[in-house]
């Protein structure tokens, strides 16, 4: 299936996903990925290069719908007739083509964009693969796109160099990984590797809590310094009261102290990681020990071997070298224990070390332990290219678990520095680029169009960024929402509720939902959706459906859905010290429609409605009104004093009532209006009790 067509003074080319022979072998259509295609992406009115004319498919399915035609001498005239003053040039933007395509329905994983690749993208996805290229991009740049397609074209364009299995692509968490994995698949490429971050480190339970403090100190590269100096401390040179314990066959073995020292020696001189030399010096020992004993038997023998090899170089395992070296305070005062105050040593220390199968571990501990396992047994993989999505929030010692990892120095990474946050939040990419590898240039490019996220959904998050990173250059944003974000001013009693029937509306009409809720409203919000028997899937647990998705704002990075709803943004900026990043991120999951859900209206930059909360759901699908739904006054009918029901239901109204004009009223005239709500409703009750007499 061709993508479109171009047309020069020799030659019409068809481009499309693969290359398509005629039974002749005359060539149809030529693979995006060959040089020959670069026109198709690149020609502008300005440079058009060589191009007479260039055509653009419309497809339904398998068959073309529209297609459009730009004839590059004729538009260049016109610009130049309309005497166009743009400040970029044209086709540094992105085409119909690509709006087209964006307006159309999303699922949970990314659908093939080959034919809406932009000219600015194409040279991103086609820069020489030898370098550290840093793609900075806002949310909806296309940064994940942009990867993906580079993956694509660099396979192709290095065959002989770059087999599938010699690629790693390294996403933030499990449900991203999953959410693009099948991209590359359906590009025609298999057999790459995907992994998460975490994933890189040895499997271990993971159930340990750092505070922030902690977890900030072990993403510091210092700490590998730590273990290597921890780990060379656990080597005991050899003594002749070790030499009076080696037995075999029930005896003593009597071995040379000096030939011991030297076999010790030699193993101290050898490069390799901890546990390759520990075989060198047991190979040793077991010499020595047989040249001493030759009556030995070989189970003898080795025991033997292995025992004194022990004491010297002991046996470890990365959980040992960490744990130990964590749970033994003056472990921790190792030679490079003076990179470290005595705070920084007591974040460090975790207590008394349990038995290995009761041991938890931290996220941050994950990276320590790769850092381990690498002193130990070295490195287990190493890949030819390996490409980062959402590098922003790497900490040191996870870009070491990396850069280890390449075997080329040819990296790419995209992210965004307005979105760094948790422990390792940083405010430009010169922390990151200092802990990778300098055997190529490092690069930094900005990606200037966000054409993913609607303009009144980031103008709406946009205000954010003046606190949270103002040092970032903002997207310049091209394309509408079908409709202006929903702000919906509701009770606490309300909140869970009212989102639980906003995203129903949204899933009823087919729409791809997430829910991004504070963690502070979440057991409520789960409750709500349990107690409606409303089927949804929790994101952060590696879980993503099609239809309502429940996510945390550290969790819905890198995510993307037709129909987003924040619940309690207030509470997001909190709740975390990159609380106002983590909000920005949350606001800009969507493609199409935002809602905002709040009780709490205390988000200065957002300027929330501070209106009467809403007591009932809107009716329209989208959801849009910002305005509350007054309840109709019903009549004053109903269960009798002696209903064993009214007195809690009686209790529940009076609390919503409570929180209502609290949460609407002016902390200052807040007695007041009870007072004269009182007043109101006594005489309403003395009418009714008139009417009724």
């Amino acid at each position: 299936m061709a993508l479109g067509r171009i047309v020069d003074a020799e030659d019409t080319l068809y481009i499309g996903h693969s290359s398509i022979r005629d039974a002749d072998g005359t060539m149809l259509v030529i693979n995006w990925k060959l040089g020959a295609a670069k026109p198709f992406f690149n020609a502008s009115p300005q440079d058009p290069h060589g191009l007479i004319s260039k055509r653009t498919f419309e497809f339904d399915g398998h068959n073309v719908v529209d297609f459009e035609e730009t004839v590059f001498a004729a538009l260049a005239r016109q610009i130049e007739a309309l005497d166009a003053k743009a400040d970029e040039p044209l086709q540094k933007g992105p085409d119909a083509a690509l709006l087209r395509e964006l307006n159309r329905k999303r699922s949970g994983e990314m659908r093939e964009i080959v034919r809406t690749i932009q000219a600015a993208q194409y040279d991103l996805i086609t820069a020489p693969m030898d370098q550290v290229l840093v793609i900075q991009g806002g949310p909806g740049t296309g940064k994940t796109a942009i990867l993906m397609h580079r993956v694509s074209w660099l396979l192709f364009n290095n065959q002989s160099r770059l087999p599938a299995h010699e690629v790693l692509v390294v996403g933030p968490n499990t449900t991203f990984t999953r959410y693009i994995k099948g991209l590359l698949p359906s590009l025609g490429d298999h057999d790459v590797k995907h992994l998460s971050i975490n994933r890189l480190a040895p499997a271990v339970p993971i159930g340990r809590t750092d505070t922030p403090e902690a977890a900030r100190l072990k993403g510091e590269a210092r700490l590998s310094k730590l273990l290597r100096i921890a780990l060379a401390t656990r080597i005991n040179p050899p003594s002749s009261a070790m030499l009076t314990t080696v037995r075999g066959n029930n005896r003593q073995v009597r071995l040379d102290l000096e030939k011991v020292t030297e076999a010790f020696n030699s193993t101290l001189r050898q490069q390799g990681p901890y546990n390759v030399r520990r075989r060198s010096l047991r190979d040793r020992v077991k010499t020595l020990i047989q040249h001493a004993d030759r009556r030995l038997t070989p189970s003898a023998l080795g025991t033997a071997a292995a025992d004194l090899t022990d004491r010297i170089w002991p046996r470890l395992a990365a959980t040992d070298l960490v744990g130990e070296l964590f749970a033994a305070p003056d472990r921790l005062k190792t030679p490079a224990s003076e990179d470290f105050n005595a705070e920084e040593l007591a974040l460090l220390h975790r207590g008394s070390r349990k038995g290995p199968g009761d041991e938890t571990w931290s996220e941050a501990d994950l990276a320590l332990l790769d850092e381990a396992d690498a002193l130990l047994n070295g490195t287990p993989q190493r890949y030819g290219l390996i490409v980062v999505d959402e590098a922003q929030d790497l900490s040191a010692m996870q870009l070491r678990s990396i850069a280890r990892r390449s075997s080329s120095g040819a990296i790419t990474l995209v992210g965004d520095i307005a979105q760094s946050t948790g422990a390792a939040a940083r405010d430009n990419w010169s922390d990151v680029l200092a802990h990778l590898p300098r055997k190529h240039p490092h690069q930094v490019e900005d990606l200037k169009y966000g054409y993913r996220v609607p303009r009144q959904v980031y103008e709406f998050a946009a205000p954010l960024l003046a606190t949270a990173a103002p040092g970032v250059a903002q997207p310049t944003v091209v394309r509408d929402a079908p409709a202006d974000p929903g702000r919906h001013h509701v009770t606490p009693a309300r909140r869970a509720a009212a989102t639980v029937e906003i995203a129903q509306a949204h899933a009823g009409k087919g729409r791809f939902v997430g829910i991004v809720c504070a963690e502070s409203c979440r057991q409520e919000l789960e409750q709500a959706l349990t107690e409606q028997e409303v089927a949804w899937m929790d994101a952060d647990q590696g879980e993503l459906g099609s239809s309502i998705n429940v996510v945390s704002p550290r969790g819905a990075k890198g995510l993307e859905f037709d129909s987003v709803i924040v619940v309690e943004p207030a509470h997001i900026a909190r709740e975390d010290p990159r609380g106002e990043r983590l909000l920005y991120i949350a606001l800009t999951r969507t493609t199409k429609f935002l809602d905002v859900v709040y009780a709490d209206p205390n988000v200065p930059p957002l300027d929330l409605p501070n209106q009467a909360p809403v007591l009932e759901p809107a009716e329209s699908a989208e959801l849009p009104a910002s305005t509350p739904v007054i309840r109709p006054r019903l009549a004053r009918s109903g269960p009798s004093q002696a209903d064993p029901l009214v007195e809690p239901i009686a209790q529940a109204l009076a609390q919503e009532f409570q929180e209502t004009v609290y949460c609407t009223v002016n902390e200052g005239i807040y007695m007041q209006v009870l007072k004269r709500v009182s007043e109101l409703l006594s005489k309403e009750t003395e009418e009714t009790r008139d009417q009724r007499g």
